[in-house]
Formats: C-alpha cells, sequence, structure tokens
C-alpha cells in the first residue's frame, strides 16, 4: 500500500506537501550545473557580469521560480 493511500483526503493538496516532494536534490544539480556555466562566461568575458553570466544567472533563476510553481500544481 502506498503512503498516498494511507493520507486523508485533501492532505496531499497542502502547499507544503507538494513543497516537499520537489526532487530537491535535481533541482541543486540543475543550480550547480548553470553556476558553472556562469563562472565560465564570465571568466571568458574578462572577469565582467556583462554581457552573458548576467543574464544567464537572471534567466536561470526566472525559470526555476516558473518550474518550482508548475510543479505545485
Amino acid at each position: 500500500m502506498s503512503v498516498s493511500a494511507l493520507t486523508r483526503p485533501g492532505e496531499r493538496d497542502r502547499l507544503v506537501v507538494k513543497f516537499s516532494e520537489i526532487d530537491w536534490l535535481f533541482s541543486l544539480a540543475l543550480c550547480l550545473i548553470a553556476g558553472a556555466g556562469a563562472l565560465m562566461m564570465f571568466s571568458i568575458a574578462g572577469s565582467s557580469w556583462e554581457p552573458w553570466a548576467g543574464a544567464h544567472l537572471l534567466r536561470f533563476g526566472i525559470m526555476f521560480v516558473v518550474m518550482v510553481a508548475l510543479a505545485m500544481v
């Protein structure tokens, strides 16, 4: 019998429960890869966040928030 069969009706719909079901290890791996990419772009641009690394981190941050929001649905 699965854990979901043992919970009360509607309990899995709680935001805290949905938030805890996200695969945070995978999310950490994505953040590390994006961070390594940003560091490479920072290095290539001569220790400057512009034109690539800053935009990369901004896009990644926005899309990470979108990913977490979609995981809540």
